[in-house]
Order: C-alpha cells, then sequence, then structure tokens
C-alpha cells in the first residue's frame, strides 16, 4: 500500500524500517512513541507525518477506525503540516469503507 511511508515521511516519524519490512504492529509502537514525542515539543508537521503514518500502519492492521481517527487528526492540522503528509492521509482515508 502507498501511503504516508511513500510521501517521503517514515524517517521523521520513526517507523521507516518496520513499516518498509511489513511489521506493521512494531513500526504503529513505534509511531506512537513518536507522536507523543513530536507532540510534546509542538512540532505540528511531523505529527502529521506520524499520525498519517501511524493511519497507514493501522489499516495494514485492520484497526479501521483507529486509523480514520489518526488520518483525520492529520488532516485537521491543516496548513501547519507538510502539504505531501495531507495528500497521503487524504488517500489513506479514502481508502477505507464509508462508515
Amino acid at each position: 500500500m502507498e501511503g504516508a511511508a511513500d510521501a517521503g515521511g517514515a524517517d521523521a516519524s520513526g517507523s521507516g524500517i518496520p513499516s518498509a519490512l511489513g511489521r506493521w504492529r512494531e513500526a504503529a509502537d513505534h509511531l506512537r512513541d513518536a507522536l507523543v514525542q513530536w507532540r510534546n515539543i509542538g512540532r505540528l508537521d511531523e505529527e502529521a507525518c506520524a499520525l498519517s503514518n501511524l493511519g497507514e500502519a493501522l489499516i495494514e492492521l485492520g484497526e479501521t477506525e483507529e486509523a480514520r481517527s489518526c488520518l483525520r487528526q492529520a488532516l485537521a492540522l491543516g496548513d501547519a503540516a507538510r502539504p505531501k503528509f495531507l495528500e497521503a492521509a487524504q488517500k489513506l482515508l479514502d481508502s477505507l469503507p464509508t462508515e
């Protein structure tokens, strides 16, 4: 699945290697940790990256409701996020079945 990691955010979020290897649970754990760190230091752009990548990992794990929540949070950051992360989050959100 092409997603946020393919949009160039994997390194910033801290999940690149596990997600690239298909180790989605490990990637999700790393992304949750990264998300806390980015929020603590107020880096909204990196928060959007982590949320988008976490959404992708959760989709791969079949956790669509949590994925949907993460992707919506990423999109809600709007102008504070880099466009490529917003585009990836929207693409992933659009790939989910309707509620």
